[in-house]
């Protein structure tokens, strides 16, 4: 999934929040293929997370892969955040 052209494929929804001491930025972004190499999948879906502690001002940088079922067009970018966030 690290092949796929994420800095080509336009950016579904941005939040921001602060809490716990730290600021996080997060990122999603969707593309959908004909093939893909798992039973029934038809998108893959980043999570870009950005962490800045703000103590210490350490920044921590997480992509997180996701692989679903869902067509196109079935749920915004703000309900997918939302979903992957209360996981």
């Amino acid at each position: 999934m690290r092949k796929l052209p994420w800095s080509d494929i336009s950016l579904d929804h941005k939040d921001r929040t602060t809490g716990l001491g730290r600021l996080e930025i997060r990122h999603l972004k969707t593309v959908a293929f004909r093939y893909l190499d798992y039973p029934g999948a038809r998108q893959v879906r980043r999570v870009m997370c950005r962490r800045k502690d703000l103590t210490s001002k350490e920044i921590t940088i997480q992509r997180l892969h996701f692989v679903t079922s869902l067509p196109l067009g079935a749920a915004t970018g703000e309900q997918l955040a939302s979903w992957i966030r209360g996981h």
